[in-house]
C-alpha cells in the first residue's frame, strides 16, 4: 500500500456492490413477471414515532420515558452548522482511529496463530484461536459503527472525496463462500495480487468465515473446478485448518492496511479530509457549500434505512429480496453469529449523529439542529424513535438473528418495525425540515 493517501479527486474502486444490487433487483423483476414476489406484506405493527400508537401490535416497546438530555444545545450555547460539522468530523476521525487500532490487533492475533502443530486435533480450539476470534468480534463491532459514517474516503464514487475504501475492508452483502473456498484451494492469498482480487473473497467477511468455519464441505456447486477436479476432496481437515489460518492472516493484514489508508486520508498530515469536511463552504476544496457536507452526512445516515432495515433485518424476515418466506441464511456475520451485535453497533453510531458523539451522547447532533429552527416536537420525535429502535434491537440480546427467527420471530419483526419507523421519520420529515436532499438511492423506497 502507498505511504500516503490517494487524492480525493481520484475515486476508483474494484467493488461491484452497486452492480450486485441492481442484479438482485433485476432478478426480482423477473420473479414478479412470473407471478411471485421479492417482498411479502409487512405486518401491522405498533412502533414509537413520538405519537400515540394505533392498531394491533406485534409487541410492545416502552419508549414513554423522557429522552435523556443530550448535553449539547442548551440555553448557553448557540447551534451552528459549522460547529456541528466540526464535531461530526472529529467524531468520524474517532471511529476511524478506533477501527484502525482494532484491525491491527486482529492482524496480530491471527498472525500469532502460526502453523498448525503436527498431529493437532483439527477441530480443537486453542487459546490463541480464542484470542483471534475475540479480536475479530472487537474489530467487527468497531467497523459497524464506522459503517454509518460512510462518507468521504470510505464512500464509493461518485460521492465527494470518495476513495471506495469501505468495500475494500468489508463488502457485505457482496460475499461469496464459493469464491473463498476456491481461494483455499489455489492459495492465491499468498500472491501479491490478493489485495487487488475481487472484494467478495477478502475483507472482514472472509476473516469471519475462515476463523469460525471448521467444516470440510465447500460452498461451490458440483460443477465447480474444485469439486470436478477433486482438488477440494484431496484436502484433509488439517490441510484446511492450516490454509484457513494463512488465508485469514492475509485478509486481516489487508484490512489493517486499508484501515491505515483510511486514517491517513482523514489525518492532517495525509489527505486532511477532516479539515475538508469541517471547513465546508469556507475554503474546502471538496465541499464548496456547507450544505454539500451536511448532505453527505445525512446521506450516510440513510445506511439505517438501506442496510439495516432492508438487508440486515428485512431480508432475513422475508420482507426484502427473499422468495422463500424467510431467509435466515442471509444474515450478516453468519459464521461468528454476530448479526444482532452488528445492528446494535449501527444504531449506536446513528445516535452519535442524531444526539451527539460525546460520552452519554453529549454534544451537537441533528436533534440540536432541529431544536434551533425551532422544531422542538420533531426533534424529540426523531430522538424518541431512534431510542425506541435501539430498545427493540437490544431486546434481541446476544442471540443471532437467524436463531431468533426460528425461536422468537416476533421480536425480530418488532425490531424491524421500529427501525423502519425511525427511517421513515428521518426521510419523510427531518430532511425536509432541514432543507436537505434525500439521496437518489433512497428515493424509490417507500416502506
Amino acid at each position: 500500500m502507498p505511504a500516503t493517501a490517494k487524492p480525493f479527486s481520484v475515486a476508483s474502486t474494484r467493488s461491484p456492490t452497486r452492480q450486485y444490487r441492481w442484479r438482485v433487483v433485476g432478478a426480482c423483476a423477473l420473479i414478479l413477471a412470473v407471478g411471485a414476489g421479492c417482498k411479502k406484506p409487512l405486518p401491522t405493527e405498533t412502533v414509537h414515532t413520538g405519537a400515540p400508537p394505533v392498531g394491533p401490535a406485534v409487541g410492545p416497546v416502552d419508549a414513554s420515558a423522557p429522552v435523556p438530555w443530550d448535553g449539547g444545545f442548551g440555553s448557553n450555547e448557540v447551534f451552528t452548522k459549522a460547529g456541528f460539522l466540526a464535531e461530526m468530523s472529529a467524531c468520524t476521525v474517532g471511529r476511524v482511529g478506533d477501527f484502525l487500532s482494532k484491525s491491527v490487533r486482529l492482524r496480530d492475533a491471527i498472525a500469532a496463530l502460526g502453523p498448525v502443530p503436527a498431529g493437532a486435533d483439527a477441530g480443537a480450539e486453542s487459546g490463541l484461536e480464542a484470542d483471534a476470534k475475540a479480536a475479530w468480534r472487537d474489530a467487527f463491532s468497531s467497523f459497524q459503527e464506522l459503517e454509518v459514517f460512510r462518507f468521504g474516503p470510505a464512500a464509493a464514487p461518485p460521492a465527494a472525496g470518495a476513495m471506495g475504501l469501505r468495500d475494500e475492508m468489508y463488502a457485505w452483502p457482496l460475499v461469496s463462500r464459493c469464491r473463498m473456498d476456491e481461494t483455499l484451494v489455489d492459495k492465491s492469498y499468498e500472491t501479491l495480487a490478493f489485495s487487488s482480487s475481487l472484494v467478495n473473497g477478502r475483507g472482514l467477511a472472509a476473516v469471519d468465515y475462515l476463523l469460525y468455519d471448521t467444516g470440510t464441505s465447500n460452498g461451490c456447486s458440483e460443477f465447480s473446478v474444485i469439486n470436478g477436479s477433486g482438488s477440494w476432496a484431496a484436502l484433509t481437515a488439517s490441510d484446511l485448518k492450516e490454509r484457513r489460518r494463512r488465508y485469514a492472516a492475509a485478509a486481516a493484514a489487508d484490512v489493517a492496511s486499508r484501515a491505515g489508508e483510511l486514517a491517513r486520508a482523514w489525518a492532517p498530515g495525509g489527505g486532511n479530509f477532516q479539515q475538508a469536511f469541517a471547513a465546508a463552504g469556507t475554503g474546502s476544496v471538496v465541499f464548496l457549500k456547507e450544505s454539500d457536507a451536511l448532505n453527505a452526512l445525512t446521506d450516510a445516515l440513510i445506511y439505517i434505512d438501506d442496510e439495516v432495515k432492508d438487508w440486515k433485518l428485512g431480508k432475513p424476515l422475508g420482507y426484502f429480496e427473499c422468495t422463500t418466506g424467510t431467509c435466515p441464511g442471509a444474515v450478516e456475520a453468519l459464521y461468528s453469529r454476530q448479526s444482532t451485535a452488528g445492528v446494535q453497533s449501527n444504531l449506536k453510531a446513528a445516535r452519535r449523529i442524531v444526539q451527539g458523539c460525546g460520552e452519554d451522547y453529549a454534544g451537537l447532533g441533528l436533534h440540536d439542529w432541529l431544536r434551533s429552527l425551532p422544531a422542538e416536537d420533531l426533534a424529540n420525535r426523531l430522538l424518541g424513535a431512534l431510542v425506541a429502535a435501539q430498545m427493540a434491537v437490544d431486546t434481541l440480546g446476544s442471540s443471532p438473528i437467524d436463531e431468533l427467527l426460528a425461536r422468537e420471530p416476533a421480536k425480530v419483526a418488532l425490531a424491524h418495525a421500529n427501525v423502519r419507523a425511525f427511517a421513515a421519520l428521518f426521510k419523510g420529515e427531518v430532511l425536509a425540515a432541514l432543507t436537505l436532499q434525500l439521496p437518489a438511492s433512497a428515493q424509490g423506497d417507500n416502506d
